[in-house]
């Protein structure tokens, strides 16, 4: 899934976590990440990054995991900055004159500046309604679960899917479910996945977690963890043909409709190649009687004028002084 596995993993995290909180690197006045310019990142991914790792990986893949990785580290250091001078008691001048070591003034005044606008306050009230929603707690703590599915992968000697991914973050050692939410969703993903007759290891929209949780939401897949999108995750998901019928295989219809179509095809195709040679051939025809129209035009002008006009110097290619006498003679 082009995601860091193995003790790498936290290296490169630890190291994105030292840049991303560097405010001579990536000020934190910006209201969003995404008006940082991306000439920013690019330098740092340049000057920093690149020459210290070797992403096997192509490089659009490895600026995007690194771009979404500083991402959320940038706006979590911003919210614990804030978090930790925040008081309800003091008013938004006192909290701008109380500037954290390290940060420069001018860029803590401005985000203070953006944390007390109207519209800050009503995306942080959204966002604490939405957290309440979520009932579902796990234990995956800030391990990466491309790390972790390679190590369930070691561990058992078995590719890990979503599904045993959903367990094994929503268990206790001890195979007691985190609390009452996770123990329903797990109890319902448990069989699903015991009967299943297809590779559970294969991310598809249509796997354990497809059917148990419904479909994946823009802009993330359930248990793949950070920078995974349906649009990638699943381009290249194929369909299981175990779930076919094997009644269509015993009595050959399947072979014969596949056949039947195959044979319509090549009609169709053999039809085109066809049509295109007689396309090719009225073609041909046309340039012959062109050139000679063309040619018996360019005689009377020759014969008229004595040369071809300057005004048809475009189309007439001038022919040299022999081939002019041999016109006259061949008229004459």
């Amino acid at each position: 899934m082009n995601s860091p596995i193995s003790e790498g993993q936290g290296v490169l995290a630890g190291f994105f976590g030292i840049l991303a909180t560097d405010c001579s690197i990536f000020p934190i006045h910006f209201e969003k990440w995404l008006d940082l310019p991306v000439t920013t990142f690019n330098r740092c991914y340049d000057r920093f990054i690149k020459p210290r790792f070797c992403f096997r990986t192509t490089e659009s893949n490895a600026r995007r995991y690194v771009y979404n990785s500083m991402c959320k580290k940038w706006g979590a250091r911003r919210l614990k900055l804030f978090d930790k001078v925040y008081d309800p008691l003091k008013s938004r001048a006192e909290i701008m004159d109380s500037v954290p070591l390290g940060i420069p003034p001018d860029q803590w005044i401005s985000y203070v500046d953006y944390r007390f606008k109207e519209k800050t306050h009503e995306i942080c009230k959204r966002n604490a309604e939405i957290r309440k929603k979520q009932i579902v707690s796990h234990i995956g703590g800030s391990k990466y679960n491309s790390r972790r599915r390679a190590e369930m992968m070691v561990e058992t000697g078995l590719k890990s899917g979503r599904g045993q991914l959903y367990l094994a973050t929503h268990r206790n050692k001890d195979r007691s479910y985190v609390n009452e939410a996770a123990k329903e969703i797990c109890e319902k993903i448990e069989p699903v996945l015991s009967q299943s007759t297809v590779d559970e290891s294969e991310i598809s929209p249509n796997d354990t977690i497809g059917k148990v949780l419904g479909k994946e939401h823009f802009g993330r897949v359930r248990c793949l963890g950070l920078g995974a999108v349906p649009g990638r995750a699943f381009r290249q998901t194929r369909p299981h043909y175990s779930d076919l019928n094997a009644s269509s295989y015993n009595n050959g219809s399947c072979f014969s409709q596949c056949q039947k179509k195959y044979n319509q095809m090549l009609n169709a195709h053999n039809q085109i190649q066809e049509n295109y040679r007689e396309m090719m051939n009225i073609n041909t025809q046309m340039m012959n009687a062109n050139t000679q129209m063309m040619n018996a035009f360019k005689v009377h002008m020759i014969m008229k004028e004595g040369r071809i006009p300057e005004e048809f110097a475009g189309i007439f290619v001038s022919p040299p002084h022999s081939t002019v006498r041999k016109v006259h003679n061949f008229l004459i």
